[in-house]
């Protein structure tokens, strides 16, 4: 939604929100009466009932003891059944959204809306005090000094726009952190790189500093991989880059650490170029390994691995009324008029499929060969 929006020259607002205490508050009463609405019953809504009450406990320092309290709110957090009984207890939410877009993970609750007047400004207020009086009625409360407020657009002149939460105003900034991801109001993900390329280069340096005493090389890659590629990697097919420089800076940090392995095992004279080394050493490249976490992220989409209708609707595969002399490429890449948009996750994604499409079969292969020809083909 945001990439289309943004591509065709619209705004949109996003707010996201953060309970207070969210596992601690939830009502047992509330969650019990939902669980039973949702067709939960008999032994089972009994069983769920005796974990969740006659729960208590007291505080003890020094000997000395609280008096006992029973606990009335919280599932149990670090639970199997916890994550699932929360998402049960808030998955009422988005009926609640009438007017906007809503996104949930876990406590981790989003809602955006296209903004073209003030009536769009006024649809998302309106959204805004559902919520609220959501929270009043199952025994939530919103955090309102850690909610947000940003306006995803690359127009100049923005639409002027403020929300409440009651009397307060959310605050309005430039970039969010999201799962783990920074996001700015451009969606250029340039903060997002900029923060993991500070803290690989630490993390590498870290690892340098600790291995001068390993012999195997096995060792020291097993431990980059673990402590510092994965930073360069994480959620790669949200922001991965597509500026020339950005890919440079981050391959960069891979290039110190392989010249630090060859100068460790004495070929640093010998295998002097960047592919040499990776070669040598077994690695690939974190330009290809973000091509081949693409081609995997979209396997799993269209075989149905990765529950996002939203996402999969937007895969247009073409269907030709008879069949041509020349292969097709299967995927119809959706028109974007700006690089925002051409390097968006659906247009990228169709690209590097059809790429290759000649040699795999994405809907009947299996998933071993399709990983195997994607990531020589990539």
């Amino acid at each position: 939604m945001l990439t289309n929006a943004i591509d065709r020259g619209k705004q949109v607002d996003v707010i996201y929100t953060d309970f207070s205490k969210a596992f601690d508050r939830v009502p047992h009463h509330i969650l019990l009466a939902k669980l039973s609405a949702y067709g939960i019953t008999g032994t089972l809504h009994t069983w769920l009932k005796s974990y969740l009450e006659r729960r208590f406990f007291f505080v003890a320092v020094n000997g000395f003891r609280s008096p006992i309290y029973e606990i009335t709110s919280g599932v149990p957090q670090g639970s199997h059944v916890g994550p699932i009984m929360f998402n049960a207890f808030a998955n009422d939410i988005p009926h609640c959204l009438k007017f906007s877009e809503c996104f949930m993970y876990a406590d981790d609750l989003k809602f955006s809306r296209v903004i073209e007047s003030d009536e769009d400004i006024d649809l998302l207020q309106s959204d805004v005090d559902s919520l609220v009086q959501w929270c009043s009625e199952n025994g939530m409360e919103l955090n309102v000094k850690k909610c947000y407020h940003v306006k995803f657009t690359r127009k100049k002149i923005m639409t002027a726009s403020i929300y409440h939460v009651g009397s307060d105003v959310i605050q309005e900034v430039s970039q969010v952190r999201d799962l783990g991801v920074n996001f700015d109001s451009q969606l250029t993900f340039v903060p997002h790189v900029e923060s993991i390329i500070k803290k690989a280069s630490k993390m590498l340096g870290f690892v340098i500093r600790n291995i001068t005493g390993f012999r195997r090389s096995s060792t020291k890659i097993l431990l980059y991989n673990s402590i510092v590629r994965s930073v360069l990697e994480y959620c790669s097919t949200i922001w991965r880059p597509h500026y020339a420089t950005h890919n440079l800076r981050l391959e960069r940090i891979q290039k110190r650490f392989l010249w630090h392995l060859a100068f460790a095992n004495g070929i640093s004279k010998r295998k002097r170029s960047y592919d040499a080394r990776l070669a040598h050493f077994k690695m690939v490249s974190l330009e290809k390994r973000r091509r081949i976490a693409d081609s995997i992220f979209l396997f799993k989409i269209l075989r149905g691995k990765i529950d996002c209708p939203q996402l999969l609707s937007n895969f247009m595969f073409r269907a030709p009324a008879r069949f041509p002399r020349a292969p097709i490429t299967p995927l119809y890449p959706p028109p974007r008029r700006t690089v925002l948009g051409m390097n968006s996750i659906v247009p990228r994604l169709c690209k590097l499929l059809n790429s290759y499409s000649d040699l795999v079969d994405v809907q009947f292969d299996s998933f071993g060969k399709f990983h195997r020809i994607a990531s020589n083909n990539v």
